[in-house]
């Protein structure tokens, strides 16, 4: 799958749309629109934007890969702490305040650094290391980006004319996604030539850009010596040299033979062609695009871009907000809603308890005494109580149990032969009284003697015992049951 390429410079002087390795230009009124006098400068850049887009629209339809242009674009090192892009602008900052004024209003893309920063313990701060910083204009782009992406255009990639350069120039089937993953690949550079006044160069591994830079050189050999200056500075900083060079453009013959004298370890290679920039961008538009594309990464592509929210991103956050507002609503609502049921059952709880004390009160509150005498009235009141309950009646009289007893010891101690083993006579929780007694005798004749003895003992009432034998003799035993009977 393919991906129409937009090209853009960052005062939109030059924009071109590339699909399936055609390129095409807008008409010279969009790229130079005529102003007035007293026509606000700011008015006329959102105009032109809004014309771009209108006819980029009109030519294609779906995703773009947006490409900037550098010639105000700014590639160095810097020393920081972090390669997070935050740490990296206050460190520019710090510099001066007329660099941050410059910087604020520049997209910084910060490349993550050659050797990272180490911590030495006992260190208030991490250390700060070389890192390679992107410094891009690009609100004008921006404006244009805004516009496509009303249109249905949405920027799904967006990188630099160093990182077209280096895709186009040095195909890779993988193009690794940060300088740490490229670090194995051999160093590489492209020169593109653009007479009659300017140069631009990329250093890259693979894809992935590690350097870059612009110039403005009216000949073949002012851009040589430009480049190779620039260059000696670049390769100590990142402590390797290009094994391989390509030029391309209208100068790529003088300027090859230029830097193979210079540079004579180096391979070099020329590549003419009257439009660097065409053949680039049409090279690239008739690129596949991988399906497992890497993540962003500054090195391979320009991440505040590439991942800047669409409109649909913003439609969703209006939603998102606008849930979020409707909930706040809703739960503002059910607070008060429930202070109110709060309130109510409060009141009513209170009410509740008003009443049953005033129930209470009136329940256990003491009649009126009558008027008159105190004393008498409390003795009619005592009196009124007396007869409202049934007089209290006597106990009744205790049973003899212990004279029973008696009578029974008496009679078995009438016959010598009989032996009393054990007696007892109580009455049961439930009110009936009994009792029992075992005696041992050794003969039928005597338990009959012990019987008689009995009878004529309680013939006047209490308990009658009536009894049975058990056993055989010599082992013979009556076993004796009471039952109270009354008194004659």
């Amino acid at each position: 799958m393919t991906r129409p390429l937009l090209y853009i410079e960052d005062d939109l002087s030059d924009v071109r749309l590339a699909v399936q390795g055609k390129v095409e230009r807008p008409p010279d009124a969009l790229l130079r629109p005529e102003q007035t006098e007293d026509a606000d400068p700011l008015q006329g850049v959102v105009r032109q934007a809004a014309a771009l887009a209108r006819w980029t629209a009109e030519r294609v339809t779906g995703p773009l890969t947006v490409c900037t242009g550098v010639k105000r674009a700014l590639c160095e090192r810097v020393r920081a702490p972090s390669a997070a892009p935050l740490v990296v602008q206050a460190a520019l900052a710090e510099r001066s305040e007329e660099e941050a004024n410059r910087i604020a209003s520049l997209t910084i893309e910060p490349i993550a650094p050659a050797r990272p920063s180490r911590h030495r313990r006992g260190d208030s701060a991490p250390a700060a290391s070389p890192v390679t910083v992107l410094e891009l204009p690009t609100a004008a782009i921006r404006l244009v980006l805004d516009e496509l992406d009303g249109r249905g255009l949405p920027c799904v990639e967006a990188i630099t004319l160093w990182h077209a350069t280096l895709r186009a120039t040095f195909p890779d089937p993988a193009p690794p996604s940060s300088t740490t993953a490229a670090d194995h690949l051999p160093l590489r550079a492209v020169v593109v030539s653009s007479p009659p006044s300017s140069v631009i160069w990329a250093f890259g591994k693979g894809a992935a850009l590690m350097a870059g830079g612009a110039a403005q050189a009216p000949t073949a050999a002012a851009a040589a010596s430009r480049l190779l200056l620039d260059w000696m500075s670049w390769c100590a900083q990142l402590e390797a040299a290009p094994e391989h060079t390509r030029v391309l453009g209208p100068w790529a013959g003088d300027l090859a033979d230029l830097l193979r004298n210079a540079l004579p370890e180096v391979q070099v290679d020329a590549a003419p062609s009257p439009d660097p920039l065409d053949q680039t961008l049409a090279i690239l538009s008739t690129r596949e695009i991988p399906l497992d594309d890497p993540p962003p990464s500054s090195s391979v592509r320009l991440t505040s871009l590439t991942t800047r929210p669409s409109r649909r991103h913003r439609a969703a956050a209006l939603w998102l907000s606008a849930a979020a507002a409707l909930l706040a609503a809703a739960g503002v609502l059910f607070s008060l809603r429930a202070y109110a049921w709060k309130a109510e059952l409060s009141r009513q709880t209170t009410a509740l308890r008003q009443t049953i004390r005033q129930q209470a009160v009136e329940a256990v509150a003491p009649s009126p005494l009558p008027p008159g005498d105190t004393v008498r009235a409390v003795l009619a009141s005592l009196e009124e109580s007396r007869q409202a309950f049934d007089p209290p009646q006597p106990p009744p009289p205790p049973l003899a149990i212990r004279q029973e007893l008696a009578k029974l010891f008496d009679a078995v101690a009438a016959v010598p032969e009989a032996k009393l083993a054990r007696a007892n006579l109580e009455k049961t929780r439930t009110g009936d009284p009994r009792g029992s007694a075992m005696i041992l005798i050794p003969s039928l004749e005597a338990g009959e003697k012990v019987q008689l003895a009995i009878q004529e003992k309680t013939r006047d009432g209490g308990v009658r015992w009536t009894g049975r034998f058990l056993g055989s003799p010599p082992a013979l035993r009556l076993q004796l049951t009471a039952q109270w009977e009354p008194s004659p």
